[in-house]
């Protein structure tokens, strides 16, 4: 899995988002409560989820590290947001 640098960091229309494939940086900022089934699907804390329900659950981690969030169709606008 690609680690997060400033090389796959790259700045779009002034904002900041994260490069490379979604569900390998989801993992990245997720590692042990998300793991690959081999029906092709997702386990996240153990319960069979979407590729989307694991972005949107990796984004929120990301807030929480203030992290470049993860662009995804149908996730919302990936911007640079800080926790409060």
């Amino acid at each position: 899995m690609a680690r997060l640098t400033t090389d796959n960091i790259k700045k779009f229309a002034g904002k900041f988002v994260a490069c490379g494939k979604p569900i390998d940086r989801a993992f990245e900022i997720l590692g042990s409560r998300l793991m690959p089934g081999t029906d092709g699907c997702y386990y996240l804390d153990n319960n069979k989820v979407s590729q989307k329900a694991v972005i949107i659950e990796a984004n929120k981690v990301a807030i929480k590290r203030n992290l470049p969030l993860i662009a995804y169709p149908g996730v919302g606008e990936p911007v640079m947001r800080f926790a409060a």
